[in-house]
């Protein structure tokens, strides 16, 4: 975003666990996720 390098993660919860999760593979940056 506005020229700055993002190093964006994902975090999922539920039941008290925290899961981190990131790609299996290399993907192009603006990657729709769905």
């Amino acid at each position: 975003i506005r020229g700055i390098r993002s190093e964006g993660m994902i975090l999922a919860a539920t039941d008290g666990t925290l899961a981190l999760l990131s790609p299996d593979k290399e993907v192009e940056p603006g990657t729709r996720i769905s």
